[in-house]
């Protein structure tokens, strides 16, 4: 979605890819909840090094997983949705005035 909204050069290249799944050491049974939190989190410590294993600072511990996952959240939810490449950011906003509006009153 992204890549056609700013018409990146290499869209038609990318479509043409299939994804290959890596098992990871730290992954869940439960891994759906936070998918997203794992792609951010890989984009931003993998830095296309094949050579090496890297890694994402995940915890295996699950209760030390789940409060990373919950600081990230905030992390990136806080850099994406005020993001003009948010097609909903106008929406988002409202949104957010509207709650701290009934929040106030």
């Amino acid at each position: 979605m992204h890549l056609k909204k700013v018409d990146h050069p290499k869209l038609k290249e990318l479509e043409g890819l299939s994804v290959e799944q890596l098992k990871i050491s730290w992954a869940t049974m439960k891994n759906f909840v936070d998918c997203e939190i794992f792609v951010m989190r890989h984009m931003e410590m993998f830095n296309a090094n094949y050579a090496r294993s890297w890694d994402c600072g995940f915890p295996k511990d699950e209760r030390a997983k789940k409060m990373k996952c919950g600081l990230l959240r905030k992390k990136y939810a806080c850099k994406m949705l005020p993001s003009d490449v948010n097609i909903y950011k106008d929406r988002v906003i409202k949104e957010a005035d509207e709650l701290d509006g009934a929040t106030t009153n």
